[in-house]
């Protein structure tokens, strides 16, 4: 679990791995990439994701915090979710915790 300032605008990353039927890492950073934020243990539903970005190298990244999309609130702890959408796949990862102070 990660903590992070509610006060604080900050990118969170995470990396995402995909290999092809050969066991080959694949580089996915074409495809939509989209984060969610839930609070008690709830899955994502259509309406809690958010636009997220491509880095480096299949590096998933998402700018939280005041004044973007994805403002959380202090005292709350959320499970972050990652979706990839490709075609014809689009997988799904619970990927991390946040404790926001």
């Amino acid at each position: 679990m990660k903590d992070v300032s509610a006060l604080s605008k900050q990118y969170i990353r995470v990396i995402v791995k995909a290999k092809d039927e050969n066991g080959v890492d694949i580089v996915i950073g074409s495809d939509v990439v989209e984060f969610a934020f839930m609070l008690n243990g709830n899955d994502p539903t259509d309406l809690d994701w958010k636009a997220g970005a491509w880095g480096a190298a299949n590096v998933a990244r998402i700018l939280i915090g005041p004044g973007t999309a994805a403002a959380l609130t202090a005292g709350n702890q959320y499970q972050v979710w990652v979706r990839v959408t490709d075609n014809p796949e689009v997988p799904v990862l619970k990927v991390d915790a946040l404790n926001v102070t």
